[in-house]
């Protein structure tokens, strides 16, 4: 938000300098980020008119110029502008005047003297048109000699504010500033008049009808109608408060537009009413495939998101963000229809974003408009229409109001100010503070007196008697009331339901030390007892607050079980060799079908982005497999070929009757490429299926996972006969094992990828509660090998836990040392080898103990089906 010094000292007499106020500001909270000198050295320049020109005699595109410069001096002045007439008014750099990089003197241009120079928009440092002299307004307030630079207003400074949420709505305007200030000072704001003469016996609502389809997206629109009106430029003035807001002049009619909304922060349009068919305007949305010319002569194709102003026949307007090419306001003009409205701001915010259309309109909407100054931004633009464009205002106004805005009413303890604040404030201190910033405070007998009353009339409340009801009164003097008769009823009911509201609290309050306090539309931040301790600890001063640190009970921090199972398990991965890596919640469908995923498949059931920025990031991902495999891929196309990673994230799995989803925690691994690369005295390693289980085995060694196994697995995204299902307690908890050749292709990677993702929750809560210290064997161990053939339907993993089975205690380790087909072993049948480790923790082992726990071995496994071998 920029706001002019010099247009701000309009509402409030400012007393303190520029750098001052942008101090106190910021102490105060309004953050004034940068703070400008608007003038970029503009010297001596003075308002000059055109008294006579003609062709210079030596040059065909040169102009010799006599220009009054004031005090009766005429001054001969070559331009080559060619926009240059006589009696125009125009910034002439006499000698001696300075201009930003240059001081002007008297110089010969083909034989003729020139006395300075007439100046452009750029050379005054005002716009960026240099192709042209400035051409200042045909005021009547300007005569030749005046200091340019002050009636360009360049001798001004600019604040621009940095708002925060709490502050953007009621200080996006100059009037919402001056509020600010004028508490800081102590001193009133003095708002401009906003009044019209209207035009006898005639009426707005014969003129023009207004209907709201989609009050959920339009809480109010109001609209005033100026007959006769003249397009031309702006007076000087009013160019001068559009260029240090920010803006360039365009006309009186837009100038207008533009100086009300930042003046009261209501955004305005303005309709060439003799464009509006039917006279009728209907506020919709829009219809699917709908086409819409705007004002930048683009073609717009909207949806039924889009909130659209339409007569008749058609859009005229895309609501709060810009209007049409057919009812624009041009210099053929004769009637103006002028639209002041309240939009959803969630709603406006989209639809200016997906059609790329930001404007200061769209931002203010964004942020928050106060609804009940529609009719007074109105009243304000029709005055100055009727001043500046020579146009009269048609009696009334046309006001559809389905959600009448009413102001908050707050029960406030000032103990519990004190406290929050750690200050001693009285209750008087915290009033003088309140109605500084607009705000009405009573005592809690008034707000009693309002309550036992009972409602009053609409009589009354339309101004015959209110004497006697303080808040009452107070809510009418705080906000405007909606002129409708409908609106207003609505707007009685709910403001007494909130003053019972207030009664009730103040009831159950009990306190004495308390403050009724009624608070402002325009104030959209405020709704609560601490967002007025907020208001008075910026008012006292953040730097009279102690600076005591609070007084609570101390706990002492730490993670949780779960949160230090996750930091193990990434320190046993990155300790394996692998790299973690940190991807997107977000992701695209195509995934799932890369998987080949069946249609019926849970995983697809993902949570849509209603507004996604692009497609790649259109859903919340339900598995990890996608979001890894895309980040294989990123490294592939680099030529990073070898690589082992993992993720530990979490996934979004939507739940019936639920709004939100399951958030499990997922671990994801990729490995690629060459485990370890080749030396000069060793071979490249790739990476295969038993790398991938040997790095699984280690990280649930390293939790100490118990009674978990592996058991064949069936995803269709996995190689059908090199992949593997992790159960832990005879649950599923994961897959592992290679991508399948059309899931490789599909993300276009050069070589077998080795994949696995598993739920982790499962994995931590499986793991022993404290791991068991065991002593180093004082007795001695021995092996005795196992060698038979099994059917190959029989897991290698079964037959080890049968010989653990059988062993019983004395058994230390199991493990395959060798794994043969071929010869000698018939079709469907595998050969494999065992080394048992016996020992003892209590004695050395003897030949019979050793046989017999062996010959148990040896029997158990007869009896799975086994044939031993000699």
């Amino acid at each position: 938000m920029r706001v002019s010094y010099n247009w701000l000292k309009d509402y409030v007499d400012v007393d303190l300098s520029p750098q001052e106020l942008a101090k106190a500001l910021t102490a105060r909270g309004v953050v004034v980020e940068t703070l400008t000198y608007l003038n970029p050295g503009v010297e001596g320049v003075v308002v000059g008119r055109v008294v006579e020109m003609h062709k210079h005699p030596n040059a065909d595109t040169l102009w010799v110029c006599q220009v009054d410069v004031g005090g009766g001096r005429i001054l001969q002045i070559c331009t080559g502008a060619q926009n240059v007439f006589t009696g125009a008014l125009v910034p002439a750099a006499i000698p001696g005047a300075k201009l930003p990089g240059m001081t002007m003197g008297v110089k010969t241009l083909r034989g003729l003297e020139s006395n300075g120079m007439l100046g452009s928009e750029t050379e005054l440092g005002v716009g960026d048109d240099g192709d042209g002299i400035m051409i200042l307004s045909d005021d009547p307030d300007l005569e030749p000699g005046m200091d340019a630079a002050e009636v360009l207003g360049l001798n001004d400074w600019i604040l621009e504010l940095d708002l925060t949420a709490n502050y953007a709505a009621h200080c996006q305007s100059m009037v919402g500033v001056a509020q600010e200030v004028a508490a800081i000072l102590g001193k009133p704001v003095n708002l401009p008049e906003y009044y019209t003469e209207d035009q006898p016996n005639t009426n707005a609502a014969d003129m023009i009808r207004i209907q709201i389809e989609a009050p959920e997206l339009c809480h109010r629109y109001a609209a005033r109608i100026v007959r006769g009106v003249k397009v031309g430029p702006s007076p000087a003035w009013l160019q001068a408060r559009v260029r240090a807001a920010g803006m360039r002049p365009i006309s009186n009619i837009v100038d207008i537009s533009n100086f009300v909304m930042m003046e009261l922060g209501q955004p305005l349009h303005h309709f060439d009413y003799a464009h509006i068919r039917g006279r009728k305007i209907i506020v919709r949305r829009a219809e699917a495939g709908e086409k819409f010319t705007t004002l930048d002569q683009q073609e717009r194709v909207l949806d039924q998101d889009v909130l659209v102003i339409a007569d008749a026949e058609g859009p005229v307007a895309m609501a709060g963000v810009m209007g049409g090419l057919e009812s624009e306001v041009t210099d053929a003009t004769t009637d103006i229809l002028i639209e002041s409205a309240h939009f959803d701001n969630i709603n406006n915010r989209r639809t200016a974003l997906r059609y790329n259309l930001p404007s200061e309109a769209a931002r203010r909407f964004t942020k928050g408009v106060d609804p009940s100054g529609s009719i007074r931004a109105a009243d304000r633009a029709a005055q100055l229409i009727a001043a500046l464009a020579g146009g009269t205002v048609i009696q009334g106004h046309v006001d559809e109001y389905p959600r009448p805005d009413v102001p908050a009413v707050i029960v406030m303890r000032t103990a519990k100010v004190n406290a929050h604040l750690d200050l001693s404030l009285s209750a008087g201190r915290m009033a003088e503070h309140l109605e500084r910033l607009g705000m009405a405070v009573l005592s809690p007998l008034d707000l009693a007196t309002d309550v036992a009353a009972g409602k009053p009339a609409l009589e009354e409340e339309e101004g015959e008697d209110l004497s006697g009801r303080p808040v009452w009164t107070a809510m009418h003097q705080v906000s405007p009331v909606p002129v409708d008769r409908f609106a207003y009823e609505m707007w009685c009911d709910v403001a007494w339901q909130r003053l019972e509201e207030a009664g009730s609290r103040l009831e159950a309050v009990g306190e004495q030390e308390a403050l009724v306090v009624v608070v402002p539309t325009r104030r959209l931040d405020m709704s609560v007892e601490i967002d007025l301790v907020e208001e008075i600890a910026r008012s006292e001063g953040y730097d009279a607050i102690p600076a005591n640190l609070a007084v609570m009970p101390s706990s002492r921090g730490g993670r949780s079980p779960l949160a230090e199972k996750v930091l193990e398990a990434r320190r046993a991965l990155a300790g394996a060799g692998l790299d973690e890596v940190m991807l997107h919640g977000l992701t695209h469908p195509r995934g799932f079908d890369k998987l080949q995923l069946p249609a019926d498949a849970s995983e697809r059931r993902a949570l849509t982005i209603a507004n996604p920025l692009y497609e790649d990031r259109s859903i919340l991902r339900t598995m990890l497999l996608p979001t890894i495999l895309d980040a294989v891929q990123y490294n592939a196309n680099r030529r990073v070929l070898d690589l082992a990673v993992f993720e530990m994230g979490h996934v979004y799995v939507p739940q019936e009757g639920q709004v939100l989803p399951d958030e499990p925690l997922r671990l994801g691994i990729a490995m690629m490429g060459n485990w370890k690369q080749a030396g000069w005295n060793v071979k490249d390693q790739p990476v295969d299926y038993y790398i991938l289980k040997g790095v699984i085995e280690a990280l649930l060694e390293a939790l100490d996972v118990q009674g978990w196994s592996v058991e064949r697995g069936a995803h269709p995204g996995l190689h059908p006969g090199r992949q593997a299902a992790l159960l832990v307690g005879g649950r599923a908890v994961g897959v592992f094992g290679e991508l399948h050749p059309s899931a490789q292709a599909a993300w276009d990677l050069p070589s077998r990828v080795y994949v696995a993702e598993l739920d982790f929750e499962p994995l931590a809560a499986a793991c022993r509660p404290q791991k068991e210290y065991r002593p180093i064997p004082r007795f001695p161990a021995v092996t005795r090998d196992v060698a038979l053939i099994v059917s190959e339907e029989t897991p290698a993993a079964k037959v080890a836990e049968t010989v653990w089975q059988a062993g019983g205690e004395l058994v230390e380790s199991v493990a395959l040392f060798d794994l043969y087909q071929g010869e000698h072993v018939k079709a469907g049948h595998r050969s494999l080898a065992y080394r048992v480790t016996y020992r003892s923790a209590e004695r050395t082992l003897t030949d019979a103990d050793i046989e017999g726990a062996h010959g148990k071995v040896r029997a158990a496994l007869q009896a799975l089906g086994a044939e031993l071998r000699s």
